[in-house]
């Protein structure tokens, strides 16, 4: 006998008959159904009209079930190999019906399906990682009748090889910013210099502070910790500025054109270049001297290890650069014109040799000139090089430019690799190895390279990140670089920094611009620094 149903009946087989026929139809909202001659509602349809209706199936206006979609997935950008890290999504069904998930976890590895939750609730997933570089982590979801959404959630990851990168530092406000050359103070506090302003790391990669400053040079680090750096928006409105080491302003010196970093001598003296004048301030900010010249800076000053200032600029009445010395007390020593050509007077990078000669960069040119201003010798080079070369204890020099180059202390070409390029000044350690950054592969995606002394390649990391920066080598061997995606890594090196020569951009680990400042530029605590590196270790 065939009764009538109560209405929660009558519910609970609605949602019976609604799910077998999931797969092939769904009422739409609000549609009214019609069977051969039995009309479907609450306390008037029985279990024979619900028989009949499966039997004889029904028409009206349906849609086909929708599979789940996945928003984004959530989780760490930088990883470490060997370590686990847990990635999570959130998915939604616009049916509201159950939803299951699973990763693909980009080394070829792919999660199980989670258990079913609720539509918009999120579902995390674990997993280990023991392929380095960039990968990506991508989410799928399914609804509990068996309808699976594509692989389109995913994010992009980068596994780190904990064996060669210590760790990687988020710093500058904008993707585009570039990071200066890093300083080293005694403490172990890495100093880097941004568009966004100046960021403060500790050994073990953790942000201490941030002063918001814009357009910071690459920053110099006094013997008693103060950091001076050139600021400011625009070339006419850039200034001197120093600091504490705990970020605070101690002064400010307001003069057009600082454009490029100062040099600080072994009394304290700071030396900046602005766009027609050469300033030198005391440690306590009041002015020393000004050298006024007619001409327009191309470089920042560089200081010998007897106190001679050298910089480079841009003599508009000559049309040509040249490149000044000037004593201690901003006595003018001479000068000497350089270039001529167009266009070759835009810039210009200046180091000071072990023996007191000065080698210049500049764009298709590198040359040496003696102490007393005669020149030694000049060669052409076919392509940019206008950031301060690097010049090792025997007095090779090794430029930075679209190709890779040793010259011999005679200015002839040792060597040459083709390149991409070699976009900012090269690092020397104490193997003779060269650390440089730019593009020396294949893939024409920047990075770091640790570079034998006969040009060959003995290691490198591609990082697709655009510009990189000068590299500096700590006295335990870890090498700090900024890269083009506003990243400080901390890289585990060989040795520490050549300890003679100009072995890096601003001569030292504080970036003093002083030959006569030690490598090191203080005694170092190697025992706490293995002590804090024992410790990063995962």
């Amino acid at each position: 006998m065939i009764g009538m149903l109560a209405p929660k009946e009558v519910e609970q087989h609605e949602k019976r008959f609604d799910c077998e026929h999931k797969g092939q139809a769904r009422e739409k909202p609000g549609a009214f159904l019609s069977g051969p001659s039995v009309g479907y509602s609450v306390g008037l349809a029985g279990l024979a009209a619900i028989s009949l209706f499966a039997v004889l199936g029904f028409s009206g206006s349906c849609q086909p079930n929708a599979a789940p979609f996945s928003l984004t997935v959530t989780g760490d950008s930088i990883l470490n190999a060997g370590r686990e890290y847990t990635f999570s999504v959130r998915c939604a069904d616009v049916e509201r019906d159950s939803i299951s998930a699973r990763f693909l976890w980009g080394d070829g590895d792919t999660s199980d399906w989670s258990h079913y939750i609720r539509s918009g609730d999120t579902i995390s997933k674990s997993h280990t990682w023991s392929q380095t570089g960039y990968l990506h982590v991508e989410a799928q979801s399914k609804d509990w009748h068996g309808a699976a959404a594509d692989w389109r959630s995913r994010k992009e990851v980068r596994v780190l090889d904990t064996t060669v990168v210590k760790w990687i530092a988020p710093v500058g406000g904008f993707s585009w910013s570039v990071p200066a050359c890093p300083a080293i103070a005694e403490d172990g506090t890495i100093y880097v210099g941004c568009y966004d302003g100046l960021y403060a790391l500790g050994p073990d990669g953790n942000r201490r502070w941030f002063r918001s400053m814009p357009r910071v040079t690459s920053p110099v680090v006094g013997s008693d910790g103060t950091i001076y750096v050139c600021d400011g928006e625009g070339y006419y409105w850039r200034s001197l500025s120093a600091l504490t080491p705990q970020g605070m302003l101690r002064w400010s010196c307001d003069h057009v054109g600082l454009e490029f970093a100062p040099a600080l001598d072994t009394d304290g003296t700071i030396y900046a270049a602005a766009r027609d004048s050469l300033f030198a301030f005391r440690p306590d900010g009041t002015i020393k001297w000004i050298a006024q010249l007619s001409s327009e800076a191309a470089s920042g000053p560089t200081v010998a290890a007897d106190g001679t200032i050298y910089v480079g600029y841009y003599v508009s009445r000559w049309d040509t650069s040249a490149i000044y010395a000037f004593d201690p007390d901003g006595t003018e020593k001479w000068h000497l014109a350089i270039y001529s050509e167009p266009r070759n007077h835009l810039s210009l990078g200046l180091a000071v040799a072990q023996d007191g000669s000065v080698r210049y960069s500049g764009y298709g040119r590198i040359g040496c000139v003696n102490p007393d201003g005669s020149a030694r010798w000049t060669t052409t080079l076919h392509y940019m090089a206008a950031e301060q070369p690097s010049i090792d204890p025997s007095g090779i020099t090794y430029p930075a430019g679209d190709r890779a180059s040793a010259l011999n202390a005679d200015g002839t070409i040792l060597w040459q690799v083709e390149t991409r390029s070699v976009s900012a000044t090269p690092a020397i350690g104490m193997d003779g190895r060269l650390w440089l950054t730019g593009d020396m592969s294949t893939s024409r995606l920047d990075g770091i390279y640790n570079v034998n002394a006969d040009g060959s390649v003995w290691w490198g990391m591609v990082v697709r990140s655009g510009n990189v920066t000068p590299p500096t080598i700590g006295p335990d061997g870890t090498v700090y670089v900024g890269m083009g995606d506003s990243c400080l890594y901390a890289l585990r090196g060989p040795t520490s920094l050549a300890t003679t020569g100009w072995p890096k951009a601003h001569h030292d680990v504080r970036n003093t611009g002083c030959a006569a400042t030690p490598n090191g530029g203080y005694r170092w605590r190697m025992q706490e620094w293995a002590r804090r590196d024992a410790k990063e270790k995962p």
